[in-house]
């Protein structure tokens, strides 16, 4: 609407002023002549639709971040799982080995003490035979030696000579070797021919060497009757 400017003439000039501010008021823009609180409002209103996709556009950007930041979380926590149980298997695996070795240590120190004790056993039954066949070695020889006493007691007959004391027997029982006497040839040594024989080797069990031939022998010779390896001897007195 165009208002017309009054001629001057019929108003006053407080009439004029107020007439051109009406009139500025009405050819002013609509917002303009609006409250602030309206305009405001008015801003909002057309604001809403921007306000809420950017809203909506954050809240999509920070559910990602935070979906990219778990997914880190969990391939973080899995690699470290991993790193873990690889670590662990490895230590393990060492000390399976480590404890292998060492029972096939004691597997072989075992059959090691084993086979010892197999032959300390198999020793000792080889030499408790030994022992068997010396005491009855010995047995048999104590009773030949017995029955040559008698049987030499037996040819001499009774004698009316007073008893002598022990130590005289036992004096005239040693038998000098540097002293040839008439014996029989049985009883003469089978080495040098010439004294009597006094030794008995072992295991052929000959009385077949004087004591020199013995000694200069060393009871380790063969014996001169049967030619068996001695491994021991005997010396026999004869009373």
């Amino acid at each position: 609407m165009d208002f017309q400017e009054p001629p001057s003439a019929f108003f006053s000039n407080a009439e004029i002023i107020d007439h051109h501010k009406r009139r500025k008021e009405m050819e002013a823009p609509p917002f303009q002549s609006c409250s602030p609180s309206l305009f405001i409002s008015s801003i909002l209103s057309d604001m809403a639709p921007q306000i809420k996709q950017q809203r909506d556009q954050i809240d999509r950007f920070l559910h990602n971040h935070c979906e990219q930041l778990r997914r880190a979380l969990v391939e973080s926590q899995r690699r470290h799982h991993v790193a873990l149980l690889g670590s662990a298997e490895s230590l393990t695996t060492r000390r399976l080995r480590e404890k292998e070795a060492e029972l096939d240590r004691a597997v072989r120190r075992g059959a090691e003490l084993e086979d010892r004790i197999t032959n300390l056993k198999s020793e000792l039954m080889t030499w408790q035979s030994k022992a068997l066949s010396y005491q009855s070695t010995a047995a048999s020889l104590h009773a030949r030696l017995q029955q040559a006493t008698a049987a030499q007691a037996q040819q001499a007959g009774p004698s009316d000579e007073p008893v002598a004391n022990p130590a005289e027997d036992a004096e005239s029982a040693y038998i000098d070797p540097d002293r040839i006497e008439p014996v029989s040839p049985a009883r003469l040594c089978k080495v040098c021919r010439a004294r009597t024989v006094s030794v008995v080797l072992l295991p052929c069990r000959h009385l077949c060497l004087c004591e020199f031939c013995d000694v200069a022998a060393g009871c380790d010779g063969a014996c001169p009757i049967c030619h068996c390896v001695s491994t021991g001897c005997v010396q026999v007195f004869f009373a």
